[in-house]
């Protein structure tokens, strides 16, 4: 029994695409005869297939490599790399690399939505004759999905994960009319949110 797969942590499936990416980029890196001392993965324009590779243009993204890249060198080595020269490293030699690739350092800001905006955008979506649909429910699935984005906040890629099984629909009575139609009252599964909407720094 190999007991170092019981040592290695577990990461989020969307992390683990990241580090495999980064040890891929490693066997590739041992593959290849540098001359001279640039950082090759900064210089590297193609990707394993032969594709073109996006440039990085930011530190933060560089920075990012840099953690998957760490956690791929633990895995191999099932030694963790010291933290003095991980903080080191990040704060000197990656903002040095910053400097001479001119990347970008300023922090893309999200795009502010007020609940009164959203609700603008709903009923623009719901009214308006502009804007025609095949079937009608798809009108009312983009309005759902309109709902659901506000509390994803900052994961939007976790509504593509969604799935009808993790909805429940119930119909409530309205407190301010309690005579009048009941309202549609949509919820997410604890699954749902538990898994794709934990706690992240927006």
């Amino acid at each position: 029994m190999d007991e170092s797969e019981f040592q290695r942590k577990e990461y989020a499936p969307s992390t683990e695409v990241h580090i495999v990416r980064a040890e891929t980029y490693w066997l590739r890196y041992c593959e290849v005869v540098l001359q001279g001392s640039d950082p090759w993965y900064l210089d590297l324009r193609a990707n394993k297939n032969g594709k073109r590779k996006p440039p990085v243009k930011s530190r933060q993204s560089l920075t990012t490599f840099w953690c998957n890249f760490r956690l791929a060198v633990e895995r191999a080595v099932n030694v963790k790399v010291n933290k003095l020269i991980d903080v080191s490293l990040v704060r000197n030699g990656l903002a040095h690399l910053g400097k001479i690739y001119k990347l970008k350092t300023d922090k893309t800001m999200n795009r502010e939505m007020t609940m009164d905006g959203l609700k603008r955008q709903i009923e623009t979506t719901l009214c308006t004759p502009e804007k025609s649909f095949i079937l009608g429910e798809l009108r009312i699935l983009a309005v759902l999905f309109l709902l659901l984005v506000a509390p994803a906040g900052s994961r939007p890629a976790s509504i593509l994960k969604l799935r009808f099984r993790h909805l429940r629909i119930s119909l409530n009575r309205d407190p301010e009319d309690p005579n009048g139609y009941p309202r549609l009252l949509i919820q997410l599964h604890l699954e749902f949110t538990k898994q794709y909407l934990g706690p992240k720094a927006t």
